[in-house]
């Protein structure tokens, strides 16, 4: 029979034992295993420089996705705003297809990343130059620092970058004249090209949406993770682009019924923008469906916009009138070209003084034959059909220039 005190390896007259010795060991033993495995369970030490150093890449990290987008953006939106510039009217500037930027350009807690990533410091550095561009023409490259502009040197500091755009403001369309150091010094004679003035914005969000507002594009980083490519992006710029073409805010806000009038105007108007630009404009469909698939309360309504089905379907009916246009050797100019007549364009021409859409017609077509010698024989059959046409505001005289061509 086990007593209390035998039981727990202790002798009755107290004495220690090896037994009891051996018990208490493996007591202890098992307390600082226990102490130790609760110390291994809590927050691993860590060191402050550790900390900071993860916080700096983190901020390149960021950084240079800004960069990317920006670039991106750059890239689709250059080519976009020089095809459309016929439609633009007085909201058209000199686009030399570059940007500048120092190691204050993205605030202060950048400015390291900016360094370390880009090279920034206090002088006006080449940041970013989209293909294509006058500037890509005129062998200007990402990293060159532009130290003199027009015989003025640009001065280091904050200020530098507000020279340079202040600069190429006023040079307007005469270009200017960069020196440039770096990795290869060298003088850089710029010439712009004529493109709409909608800046392009990315804004901090991850809502899939873009939207205008007449006086820029906007565009969410949500929307540049969903699209799949350029072509995609191009499209969601080009319909943003139709709507501040088309005079959709502001003072015209009132000339369609509704909204989704204006979306679907803008469906319209954006493709033939995007095909001037040379993207592929198959595909838009595709993205539409995708759309679809994630907001899928839009197949069948939408308070704001045509329900998805119509707009494919629309689009569809859009290509394949493009593609007519072009076999039959006519500009890309939509039928409903009266509401371009917002974006500025000159005074009505006294003949028709109340004609929008012959006008918008002659003079988009004047502007196709200057640019290309092709279209002579186009633009005569086009000018007879337009002078002959009864003087009605809402005819649309693209189906008798179409019937008209030979195919």
């Amino acid at each position: 029979m086990y007593r209390q005190g035998q039981y727990w390896g202790v002798s009755p007259n107290n004495t220690d034992s090896r037994g009891s010795r051996l018990v208490r060991a493996a007591f202890a033993m098992a307390a600082m295993a226990f102490v130790a495995a609760c110390t291994q369970a809590g927050p691993a030490k860590m060191s402050d420089a550790e900390i900071s150093k993860e916080a700096s890449f983190q901020r390149q990290l960021a950084l240079e996705q800004q960069v990317e987008n920006q670039r991106r953006i750059e890239g689709v939106s250059f080519r976009l705003m020089k095809a459309a510039a016929d439609f633009c009217g007085d909201r058209r500037t000199s686009g030399y297809g570059f940007t500048v930027a120092n190691k204050y350009s993205f605030g202060e807690e950048m400015a390291v990343a900016a360094q370390e990533l880009f090279g920034l410091d206090e002088s006006a550095r080449v940041l970013t130059v989209t293909p294509d561009s006058p500037a890509f023409e005129a062998g200007l490259t990402e990293r060159d620092i532009v130290s003199w502009i027009d015989n003025s040197p640009v001065k280091r500091g904050t200020e530098s970058v507000a020279e340079v755009t202040r600069t190429l403001e006023r040079a307007g369309a005469s270009g200017v004249v960069l020196q440039v150091r770096g990795d290869n010094p060298r003088q850089v004679n710029l010439s712009p090209t004529e493109v709409c003035d909608y800046p392009v914005q990315i804004m901090n969000s991850d809502k899939v949406n873009a939207y205008s507002d007449g006086q820029n594009i906007k565009v969410t980083k949500g929307m540049l993770w969903f699209v799949d490519d350029d072509a995609e992006l191009a499209m969601v710029l080009a319909h943003e682009l139709a709507h501040n073409v088309m005079g959709h805010a502001g003072t015209f806000r009132g000339m369609f019924e509704d909204k989704k009038s204006r979306e679907a105007d803008a469906d319209r108007v954006g493709l033939y923008l995007m095909a001037r630009t040379g993207f592929e404009i198959e595909s838009a469909p595709k993205f539409w469906r995708r759309v679809a698939a994630a907001f899928p309360r839009m197949i069948a309504s939408s308070a704001s916009h045509p329900i998805m089905p119509y707009r494919i379907v629309a689009l569809k009916e859009t290509t394949r009138e493009i593609r007519a246009m072009e076999s039959s050797g006519l500009p890309l100019i939509p039928r409903r070209a009266e509401n371009l007549l917002v974006a500025g364009m000159p005074a009505v021409s006294p003949a028709y003084p109340d004609i929008a859409t012959r006008f918008a017609n002659l003079t988009l077509l004047h502007h196709a034959r200057a640019r290309n010698d092709g279209a002579e024989s186009a633009y005569q059959r086009s000018l007879t059909i337009l002078e002959d046409a009864p003087r009605d505001p809402n005819n649309l005289v693209w189906p008798r220039v179409l019937e008209d061509s030979p195919h």
